[in-house]
């Protein structure tokens, strides 16, 4: 058996609630906007870094999803396919 420091394994369970956090807060941003769909879109977070999938009404809806997701406190990069 090895353990890990106490240090690493706090990062990773920090890193965890905060993906969740983000994902949560991704969620609710997009839905409380009038021009985006929550429902149509997929939301993956892994270190910060959110993954959007699903589909757009258009090129700027996809864009917009981008902007909201990216002005969410805690995303360090958006991917958007």
């Amino acid at each position: 058996i090895v353990v890990a420091p106490q240090a690493a394994a706090e990062s990773i369970v920090s890193e965890a609630i905060d993906d969740a956090s983000l994902t949560t807060q991704v969620k609710a941003a997009l839905s409380h906007h009038k021009s985006t769909s929550a429902a149509r879109t997929t939301i993956s977070v892994s270190a910060g870094v959110v993954t959007l999938t699903g589909e757009a009404t258009s090129a700027a809806e996809k864009s917009l999803v981008s902007k909201v997701t990216s002005d969410v406190r805690g995303v360090r990069s958006v991917t958007n396919d």
